[in-house]
């Protein structure tokens, strides 16, 4: 049976791969990335259950940052 995922996504133009910094604490996923101007944009995602310590992967392509947090 294939694990179930959640999916956060994020419109990112202004940024690229390397200006991407992904954290996650409890029920929280916070992305924080630099524009062209080196100045900081951050987003927090609240998730209805605890996403700390799950497996968690992205994507960045065309300024679509894709999360997926494997739920167990």
């Amino acid at each position: 049976m294939p694990f179930a995922t959640k999916l956060a996504e994020c419109l990112m133009p202004f940024a690229t791969k390397e200006t991407i910094v992904l954290a996650v604490k409890e029920n929280y996923l916070m992305i924080t990335a630099k524009d062209l101007e080196n100045n900081t944009k951050r987003r927090t995602i609240y998730f209805p259950t605890k996403i700390e310590g799950k497996i968690i992967s992205s994507t960045f392509s065309n300024g679509l940052l894709e999360v997926k947090i494997i739920k167990d």
